[in-house]
């Protein structure tokens, strides 16, 4: 005989507490999911940075891969969610997330610790596949399984889920953050890893109890099953123009993003801090603009959107030196606002609840097409960087037309565009000199102010918008090319950057200049006679030109040199009669412009024979023999930006045992952003190693073209090693390090740039 089963009263939670009990669990989850997943972007990154050189591109790679897995995980959930029962959803998600944390910790997969110079792109990719890529693929499902499965727990805001995006766009945004302040300066790599992986396996259990909640509630009067709903209540179809739509707008703030991320770290340095600004800014959109209430209307960015495009357009060739961090931060104003406009169609043009996966899966695809265009496509189809004027036209091809309310554009140009006119005009006046930076940017904000009113009417209708980006993309490219001191005479770009070569002419001479960036790498000097002369870091005067005389002349000079770096070659001209050298050059394309004797020819003159090695200096070096060296000399930078783990404790101790015992080792720490002495000094003080500094300052007797300030440092095992250099006529100006108590030597797996931020 069955008995009926009597519920005790007091045993079940009231409707409302249970509803807030369901929220908190879902929310919990998509917040540390998100957490996990934006944290291991730039912890992995960091771990496999030196393995390609410390490039700014490895970080644009890996965000091409993070986004392309995204979309695997976007597809695998919608997949899930259309053919499953959220029971069957829980266990089989629960079954590929139980095989992802046999991958842990986080860590470079076997085999896979020397990189493929002629193909890095795809080599990273499947380093980061065999490495993150199962335990980031299930991650990157949660989000929108978490919010299918919410949409089905009888929550009263279950019909329009789409509010949580916003909550795990914030989680993602506090994992972002916390790296760069929290865990990388306060814990090495291995133990980030592991805390990781501890925090991946509790988010595990708090999944699988939501995915069984969800489950197990109850059916109600007009439920039906996830995987059917009745013709009367489905929603109308999508058409293809929608997803093309989403595609479109997923895509210019992706491609956008990567550009950005280039420019930033191409010319200050390549680490976590700098990577996450613009992919913080990109997380912030979505959270403004999938909020349940936008903090920001929509209406507002769109009055904005013209002014922002024309001026990024007006300054898309732009490159400000001397001026790269007030530039740097309207770059990354502009994109912010782009962004937000781009995403706030997005949000707009968002389906019924019905098709949230499928929305998620179109979006996802519009990030990677865009991460593929700039970190990929662009680098081969262009010898410059276009992608940033093109995405920027097509952000103003996607923004709608709309009405410009001109009274209300009346009053701001009363209330504020005349007064801050009024200002600027009362500053360029005020005595200043018309050279000044000061006056210069008054100058550029008065011409800003100007045309604030007339881009606004004209940006209202989509195709003037449009043909007002080209024409100021143009302009910004003319004028660029007009006022340089320089003429372009040739520019290539590899996955490592773009090479630019100039000529530039002066009274009694011309010289051929390689710049990376905004940092020139290398001048050859035509004038008869001085073809042969190192100029710029390695002047004769400088700290490396004055160590070569003197060591060159001593009584046992170096037999053998090591230099980290190749450049135009310049210091290939120091040597002497017999005198062995080897470059070592991660990037093939400057050995091709080193070698190519239209533009410079010190390799040719001065060192016809000289052994160029391409491939990561460590990873290379370590093949050499021991005390292969008599001098090895490290000059590595791409543009400003610092390779890292270049100058670690373990680097050092590496160098040290492929240079003979009395062997010295020159580091080149010139650098606008970071004063790298310190670190230098703790690492040498660790080692119990002689080290002395040379900072010259030219006063440009023979012609500022010729040389450029330097710092250099020698590294030796013993003071004796260093009297030849110490002793001679200079050196009074090798100084000791000054080092800082509070900045411990950088090893392979901790480093803290914050600290040395001049």
């Amino acid at each position: 005989m069955e008995h009926a089963v009597t519920r005790r009263p007091g045993r079940s939670l009231p409707r409302g507490a249970a509803h807030t009990v369901t929220f908190g669990v879902f929310a919990l989850s998509l917040f540390l999911s998100a957490f996990l997943l934006f944290l291991i972007q730039p912890l992995f990154s960091k771990t496999i940075l030196p393995l390609l050189g410390g490039a700014p591109v490895v970080w644009n790679t890996a965000m091409v891969f993070y986004q392309a897995v995204l979309l695997g995980g976007y597809l695998y959930a919608h997949q899930l969610g259309s053919r499953f029962s959220v029971r069957q959803q829980t266990y089989i998600h629960a079954g590929i997330t139980v095989i992802a944390i046999s991958f842990l910790p986080i860590s470079v997969a076997e085999g896979w610790f020397e990189p493929n110079i002629e193909q890095p792109f795809f080599w990273l990719f499947g380093l980061l596949a065999l490495s993150v890529g199962l335990p980031f693929f299930a991650l990157s499902a949660n989000a929108p399984l978490l919010q299918r499965w919410f949409s089905r727990s009888g929550h009263p805001n279950a019909k329009d889920p789409y509010f949580l995006y916003a909550i795990s766009n914030a989680g993602s945004l506090l994992g972002l953050l916390s790296y760069p302040f929290v865990f990388e300066p306060n814990l090495r790599l291995a133990e980030q890893s592991l805390l990781w992986s501890t925090g991946y396996v509790i988010l595990f259990s708090i999944i699988l109890l939501s995915g069984l909640a969800a489950g197990r509630r109850p059916k109600r009067p007009g439920d039906t099953p996830q995987n059917s709903v009745s013709k009367e209540s489905a929603p109308a179809p999508l058409v293809w123009m929608q997803r093309f739509r989403w595609i479109a707008l997923a895509a210019v703030p992706s491609g956008l993003m990567l550009s950005v991320t280039t420019f930033i770290t191409t010319d200050i340095v390549s680490i976590p801090l700098l990577w996450i600004i613009p992919l913080s800014l990109y997380l912030v959109t979505f959270i403004f603009t999938f909020a349940k209430r936008p903090p920001v209307k929509h209406i507002w960015v769109l009055y904005l959107t013209p002014v922002i495009l024309g001026a990024a357009a007006l300054t898309s060739f732009w490159t400000f030196p001397g001026a790269q961090i007030p530039f740097m931060i309207f770059v990354l104003a502009a994109y912010f606002i782009i962004a937000m406009a781009c995403h706030g169609e997005l949000a707009k043009a968002r389906p019924d609840e019905y098709y949230l996966t499928e929305f998620y899966v179109w979006m996802s695809l519009g990030g990677v097409l865009g991460g593929l265009f700039t970190a990929l496509i662009a680098p081969i189809a262009f010898n410059a960087v276009l992608e940033y004027p093109i995405l920027i036209i097509a952000a103003a091809f996607l923004r709608p037309s709309y009405a410009v309310n001109l009274i209300r554009l009346q009053k701001l140009i009363r209330r504020y565009i005349i007064p801050l006119s009024l200002i600027v005009i009362a500053l360029a006046l005020a005595g200043l000199n018309q050279e000044t930076p000061l006056a210069n940017a008054a100058n550029y904000t008065l011409l800003g102010l100007f045309f604030i009113p007339i881009i606004t009417i004209l940006g209202r209708k989509k195709l003037s918008m449009i043909l007002l980006c080209f024409a100021l993309t143009f302009v910004s490219y003319f004028v660029v090319r007009q006022n340089q001191d320089q003429q372009l005479i040739s520019q290539a770009r590899s996955f490592f950057g773009v090479y630019k070569i100039n000529m530039k002419e002066h009274s009694d001479s011309v010289s051929i200049i390689l710049a990376h960036g905004t940092t020139v790498h290398g001048v050859q000097l035509t004038a008869e006679g001085r073809e042969t002369e190192p100029s710029a870091y390695y002047y004769k005067k400088s700290g490396i030109g004055r160590a070569f005389t003197i060591l060159n002349n001593s009584r046992t000079p170096p037999a053998h040199v090591g230099i980290v770096g190749l450049g135009t070659g310049g210091l290939a001209c120091y040597r002497n009669a017999g005198q062995n050298m080897t470059f070592f050059e991660i990037d093939p394309l400057v050995v091709k412009i080193a070698q190519d004797q239209r533009y410079f020819h010190f390799l040719e003159n001065c060192a016809p024979g000289a052994d160029i090695i391409v491939g990561d200096a460590r990873l290379m070096l370590k093949k050499e023999k021991e005390h292969a060296f008599d001098m090895l000399v490290l000059d590595a930078f791409s543009s400003d930006s610092i390779p890292l783990h270049l100058l670690t404790r373990e680097a050092l101790s590496l160098y040290l045992e492929k240079l003979d015992e009395s062997g010295l080792l020159f580091v080149h720490i010139s650098n606008r952003f970071f004063n790298l002495e310190p670190v230098l000094a703790a690492a040498a003080q660790q080692l119990g190693l002689e080290s002395r500094i040379f900072n010259f300052d030219p006063d440009y007797k023979d012609g500022p073209h010729f040389m450029v300030p330097s710092t250099w440092v020698v590294i030796a095992r013993n003071q004796s090693d260093l009297d030849d250099l110490l002793l001679g006529e200079d050196g009074g100006n090798w100084r000791e390090l000054v080092g800082n108590p509070d900045i411990k030597a950088w090893t392979d797996d901790f480093s803290n740039i914050h600290q040395i931020l001049k």
